[in-house]
């Protein structure tokens, strides 16, 4: 078990979060001050032979624990984000988007997209960030984020918009949202390490639904056999 270290009164800074829960089944977040700078070693050797290319401290922790927990994760630039709310909704047809690869794609309508107090679109969800909240050399704090998606919207908008991330290819399978929270714990431990990182808001952790267990009984006789 990771023990997390909650931010204390007055170091606690605002985040807003709407979600639409049945676009998003499960939401954790948490806001922290980071150091941008290179991963250690060991970081960027066990991602580069996996087959990703090491960036920074940061976005090296976003995939670490994709490959570790096997949950797609994501960050923003807090700084960045008008209000510091994020709203997650449906895109309307023909809305334009610009992602972190700067390619500029237009929606089809119905994609699980994330807004800000703007109502500037700052997120494809599940499929692939986008270059206005894209964390820099320059970034000082950074929402960690963890969202589980439903996954025939994941798979139509990837499909539709030819972006074939590794995020995009997991959740359109379904990842079990009780990973989500691991997810966030893990990555909150690898950012105090290599990034220097501080929680500096409350922890969000939205999941209005959970699945209920299902018991499938077997024969002992049948197991021996």
């Amino acid at each position: 078990p990771i023990v997390i270290a909650q931010a204390q009164g007055s170091q606690k800074i605002p985040l807003t979060i709407i979600n639409n829960p049945k676009l998003v089944h499960r939401l954790c977040a948490v806001v922290m001050d980071v150091t941008i700078k290179p991963s250690p070693k060991y970081i960027q050797e066990r991602l580069e032979t996996s087959g990703i290319r090491s960036l920074n401290s940061v976005i090296d922790v976003t995939n670490y624990v994709m490959r570790t927990i096997g949950h797609p994760t994501h960050v923003f630039d807090y700084d960045r984000i008008a209000n510091h709310t994020i709203i997650v909704q449906e895109s309307k047809k023909g809305e334009q988007i610009t992602t972190l690869d700067n390619k500029t794609y237009t929606l089809e309508g119905g994609d699980i997209i994330a807004v800000d107090g703007d109502k500037n679109i700052i997120d494809l969800l599940g499929v692939m960030g986008l270059k206005n909240t894209v964390v820099t050399n320059d970034t000082k704090r950074i929402i960690f984020f963890i969202d589980n998606n439903d996954t025939a919207k994941i798979r139509k908008t990837s499909m539709g918009l030819s972006i074939r991330t590794e995020a995009a290819v997991l959740n359109e399978k379904g990842v079990d949202p009780e990973l989500a929270y691991d997810a966030l714990c893990y990555g909150i431990n690898l950012l105090e390490k290599i990034a220097d990182g501080k929680i500096v808001s409350n922890i969000t952790d939205m999941y209005p639904d959970k699945p209920k267990p299902t018991t499938v009984s077997v024969l002992q006789e049948t197991i021996n056999k």
